[in-house]
């Protein structure tokens, strides 16, 4: 299989992570809760490609 040089290519992100790596079921995830009141019974599942989420899910929680 060949990727092009798009496929490989990151994004820098500035900001410091605020969430947490956290097992779940045995997988390693990264939870980022709101600072204020949010519904508990609904979850946001994001899926990655290789370079990670962090801080892409920091900004999510932060709208």
């Amino acid at each position: 299989m060949s990727f092009c040089k798009d496929c490989v290519k990151g994004v820098t992100h500035e900001g410091t992570p605020e969430g947490k790596i956290d097992p779940i079921g045995g997988v390693r995830c990264y939870v980022a809760t709101p600072t204020v009141d949010y519904p508990k019974d609904k979850v946001v599942l994001f899926l990655t490609d290789v370079f990670g989420l962090e801080l892409c899910l920091d900004v999510m929680v932060h709208r």
